[in-house]
């Protein structure tokens, strides 16, 4: 709900969890780092793992951004 309330003011914090393969963790942390800087008050947890790993991490909903190459 405080998400939703400071969304509508332009506020935004919270938490993204993030996994990918282990190819993607040469280029991941660059552009987590941007987004990071843009968007200190949330807050981020990546998870590198093989491609199995991933995807049955993505079979359990475990995280909201996946990253395979």
């Amino acid at each position: 709900f405080e998400q939703r309330i400071d969304a509508t003011k332009g506020l935004t914090r919270g938490q993204l969890r993030v996994a990918v393969v282990s190819t993607a963790k040469y280029f991941v942390p660059r552009l987590l780092g941007t987004f990071c800087a843009k968007h200190p008050e949330i807050d981020i947890s990546l998870e590198v793992l093989n491609r199995d790993g991933v995807v049955q991490r993505l079979r359990d909903n475990r995280d909201d951004l996946y990253i395979m190459s």
